[in-house]
């Protein structure tokens, strides 16, 4: 994995071994992946961090259904994606003992 992306978020199919910290995103996780499963449509779109592996920060059907609910104040998706990083100085070293 690269560095510079570290806690940066990317979108992904959900899988079942993801969670969610805050107990909205968990019954919203839930609640959309057991529609889905049920009318055997495809898994949900969930917002993910890079490092930070099942960890889901947002759910929705579609890219554009996640994307609309990370903005805010006029920010891009990239711009969003930066607000997530973890700084340098706090990541794990890659050489360390």
């Amino acid at each position: 994995m690269l560095n510079h992306n570290y806690g940066e978020l990317y979108l992904r199919r959900m899988k079942a071994s993801d969670t969610a910290e805050s107990i909205i995103d968990a019954m919203a996780l839930a609640a959309k992946g057991e529609i889905c499963r049920m009318r055997r449509r495809k898994p949900p779109i969930v917002a993910v961090r890079h490092g930070f592996p099942g960890e889901v920060v947002a759910v929705g059907y579609t890219k554009q259904d996640v994307k609309a609910r990370m903005f805010g104040g006029g920010r891009t998706w990239s711009d969003t994606t930066r607000f997530f990083r973890v700084p340098r100085s706090t990541q794990k070293s890659a050489c360390s003992d």
